[in-house]
């Protein structure tokens, strides 16, 4: 079958890129043809991952997996379409306009090619994009949506109605039960809707212990946090730490990665952690971070203007997925203490991929909730707990006992990679790809050419 999907892709961050590069491999492993248009090279800098040579070369590597041999004896491939640059002074008022780039690269492409559906992974913007195009070309409409498509935007007055439309064109939606209400609330029929499982975590993560070389990527990530709108005294003390520590890191090493945002509990973690740095605690920050700027310099700027912990602090933009293994493997300890979050449905990799690679894991009660393995969590056994991090003081006493009982860590640790391999040894497919490949064997047949 031939897939035209849009949707998010490196080196656009997070959990959603890394899955949309899974789930094409997996499909293009199991014999398909999957062409991805993509803005992800046109994403606002604070929210793409640093890309060294040594990343593209990855990434081309990862795309090509299983595709060796003569063209007749290959499973499947994937072919990447990126949208192109419009300079800022082309119309007014102006607005990157990326649902007609994607709609323009898209309906392109099936001007040429046959393909068999069309899936848009994640509403805005690519889902809106992929069902003009499906539109366009009478082809089935696959969706995937985000936790904050259908509440945070959905909620927009003038988003609502395209939704509507979108979600009611779709003939197959992926979603897990906690969504389908609300879905069909914005005009889903259910009868299109199919559950999405469990995602695996990528093969990579099961690659050797490998800490991330910080030496090869510290230019770069020097130069990235110069361009990130900071003063020229916060850029220049993350600069220079990356600089001195970037080839040693004093232990126990505190990692955190992600966007950035009160909600994500960052700011809870710079205050306790300047508390216990004020009373001599030993320690490293290592964080890979981003966010939009208007969110991501003003915590770099605050996490300089500590007394004590910005001496400690080695920030890198956010990584290549590729690199979260060998970036956990650096870390002694860490931290996902997301609080208050405001997507009710929204769900984080980050902890199973910590746990897979063997560390000591701080989660916060409402992210250790949320978790598909929650019954499965013990505090102090596979994972460490603070109810809400917002309280400084509970956080602070967590991590000093983490940071300064090298036995506890050791111990949470043994359990975490236990607690992974069971979880691993019960997972037997990918959910997402699952579902897309479902949403395949259904659809198939139902192809057209382009209406013009």
């Amino acid at each position: 079958m031939k897939l035209l999907l849009f949707g998010k892709y490196p080196p656009i961050e997070g959990g959603t890129s890394s899955q949309t590069l899974n789930t094409v491999r997996l499909l293009a492993a199991a014999g398909h043809e999957v062409d991805v248009v993509t803005n992800a090279r046109e994403a606002e800098a604070s929210v793409r991952a640093l890309m060294t040579p040594s990343d593209d070369e990855r990434l081309r590597a990862l795309e090509g997996a299983g595709q060796e041999g003569p063209p007749d004896a290959r499973p499947g491939r994937v072919r990447v379409h990126h949208t192109s640059p419009l300079p800022r002074t082309a119309y007014m008022p102006w607005a990157e306009p990326f649902v007609s780039k994607l709609f323009g690269l898209g309906v392109e492409l099936a001007r040429s090619n046959r393909f068999d559906l069309v899936l848009g992974w994640y509403l805005e913007p690519y889902g809106m994009a992929a069902g003009m195009v499906a539109e366009a070309t009478g082809l089935p409409l696959v969706l995937r949506h985000a936790g904050s498509d259908i509440n945070r935007l959905a909620r927009h007055p003038d988003l609502q109605p395209g939704y509507r439309w979108l979600l009611g064109r779709a003939d197959r939606i992926l979603t897990g039960p906690r969504s389908a209400r609300l879905l069909v609330d914005l005009g889903a029929k259910a009868a299109t809707l199919r559950m999405t499982g469990t995602a695996m975590l990528p093969d990579y993560f099961d690659e050797p212990a490998a800490p991330i070389q910080l030496a090869e990527v510290a230019g770069q990530a020097a130069a990235a946090l110069g361009q990130a709108g900071l003063s020229a005294e916060a850029s220049e003390a993350l600069v220079a730490n990356l600089t001195s520590l970037s080839h040693r890191l004093p232990a126990p090493v505190v990692g955190v990665c992600g966007k950035v945002a009160s909600s994500k509990g960052s700011y809870d973690l710079v205050a306790a952690l300047e508390r216990l740095a004020a009373d001599g605690v030993g320690f490293t920050l290592l964080g890979a971070l981003g966010g939009q700027e208007e969110l991501f310099a003003p915590f770099l700027e605050a996490l300089v203007a500590t007394r004590h912990l910005r001496s400690r602090a080695v920030i890198l933009p956010l990584v290549a997925p590729w690199r979260m293994p060998g970036l956990f493997d650096a870390c002694d300890l860490v931290c996902v203490l997301e609080r208050r979050f405001d997507v009710p449905v929204h769900r984080t990799r980050l902890p199973e991929e910590v746990l897979r690679r063997g560390r000591t894991l701080l989660l916060s009660g409402e992210i250790a909730a949320s978790l598909h393995f929650s019954a499965k969590l013990e505090d102090r056994n596979n994972y460490l707990r603070v109810e809400d991090p917002s309280d400084i003081g509970s956080l602070a006493s967590v991590l000093n006992e983490a940071l300064t009982d090298r036995g506890l860590r050791d111990q949470v640790a043994r359990g975490a990679r236990a607690l992974s391999d069971e979880l691993s040894a019960s997972a037997s497919s990918d959910g997402p790809t699952e579902a897309v490949a479902l949403a395949i064997s259904e659809l198939a047949g139902r192809s057209a050419p382009l209406v013009s």
